[in-house]
């Protein structure tokens, strides 16, 4: 083979291995929010359990545990409502040997999760996609990720993108309704998932 070729095989490697890196760059960073956000949660669940226990010496209901562990999650910037909180003592389960104990003791278990959806977007995604996502849910730290390769289906523009001209809205192969049927169908589907 001439060196030519050889050097016009190395650029398709090179930009293959280009694809493949900003595919693991963008994982790398999903992860690193998705550990971020664990442990924000683990600090607020600490809080919210020290909140409960203080109010369990006092005497207080399960129900005013839980209404304490959700005030205190929410000004860690959770949401309480999305986080599902539960508060256990040996009271509301008197099978669990870590709760209860002989002799008694007061004990208090806060546990909260909240759930991650991955969804699959096809074509490349604007910005503004996601702002309005968050917006719609309330939900700062939601995250939109979309990977186009050649047989994509091209850029989803926003409506007000085609008035003001550019290169994505005159390559893009969609309508420009396409964006908010996009952005329904997304918003449906992340409803019945429960967001």
């Amino acid at each position: 083979m001439s060196q030519r070729a050889q050097r016009g095989q190395a650029l398709i490697l090179v930009a293959l291995a280009f694809v493949g890196l900003a595919a693991f760059i963008g994982l790398a960073v999903d992860a690193g929010i998705l550990f971020t956000d664990i442990g924000h949660l683990r600090r607020g669940v600490d809080a919210a359990s020290l909140s409960a226990a203080n109010q369990f010496r006092e005497g207080r209901t399960i129900a005013q545990l839980t209404a304490s562990a959700s005030q205190v999650l929410a000004l860690n910037g959770l949401n309480a409502a999305s986080a599902g909180v539960a508060v256990e003592t040996c009271d509301t389960n008197p099978g669990d040997l870590e709760l209860c104990h002989t002799p008694p003791r007061k004990l208090v278990r806060v546990s909260a999760d909240l759930p991650v959806y991955f969804a699959f977007l096809p074509g490349e995604i604007f910005l503004q996609f996601g702002d309005s996502l968050r917006k719609h849910f309330n939900h700062p730290k939601l995250i939109n990720a979309s990977c186009m390769l050649d047989n994509g289906i091209s850029y989803v523009v926003p409506p007000e993108a085609f008035a003001q001209g550019g290169y994505e809205p005159t390559a893009t192969r969609l309508a420009p309704e396409a964006y908010g049927e996009l952005f329904n169908h997304i918003v449906r589907l992340l409803e019945k998932l429960g967001l």
